[in-house]
């Protein structure tokens, strides 16, 4: 009995060293960021609302590494250097889908190597314009004007307008 505990040890224990050395992978160091913009200005977005998509070349998991952007429209990802594809999921989005053929999105090719910076230009169907806001009474009044962009027929009416309030500036129809 206790030669075969002895040997179930020495067993775990090599199993043990030789699988940390064959997992010791350094930690991704390369940070991909930037913002949608259209003509150089940041798009807002609804929080946690649009998600994009990194896919890595070369290597066989097939899945994505999934993200969102933030309020402010931007986005950052630490990942390995390499070559990945950036895709923005079709009707995700205030703004219209970049698509190829059999309506599927359309992707942006990228490597990466170290820290890099790249602004993904899209075509919002509205741009909101002079936001402002007031406070008299204890009422809330916000007024702006809503510029609309895609005039053709693939381009969008207003179904709604709504103002959130919230403690944080993390504010959508989601939390309130």
């Amino acid at each position: 009995m206790n030669k075969i505990s002895a040997y179930i040890i020495i067993l775990l224990a090599i199993s043990l060293v030789w699988s940390c050395k064959k997992d010791n992978y350094d930690a991704p160091s390369s940070t991909l960021s930037g913002r949608l913009v259209y003509q150089g200005a940041a798009i807002e977005l609804e929080y946690d609302r649009v998600p994009f998509q990194l896919y890595q070349y070369g290597f066989g998991k097939i899945g994505s590494i999934d993200g969102t952007f933030t309020p402010e429209g931007s986005y950052s990802a630490l990942l390995f250097d390499g070559e990945y594809k950036f895709v923005v999921p079709i009707g995700q989005g205030p703004f219209k889908p970049k698509e190829i053929a059999a309506g599927k999105p359309d992707s942006l090719t990228i490597t990466v190597s170290g820290d890099q910076a790249l602004d993904i230009e899209v075509e919002p169907y509205y741009m909101i314009r002079n936001p402002q806001m007031t406070i008299a009474g204890g009422v809330v009044t916000g007024t702006f004007k809503a510029e609309k962009i895609i005039t053709d027929a693939t381009g969008r009416n207003i179904e709604r307008v709504s103002l959130y309030l919230n403690k944080t500036k993390f504010v959508s129809g989601a939390d309130n």
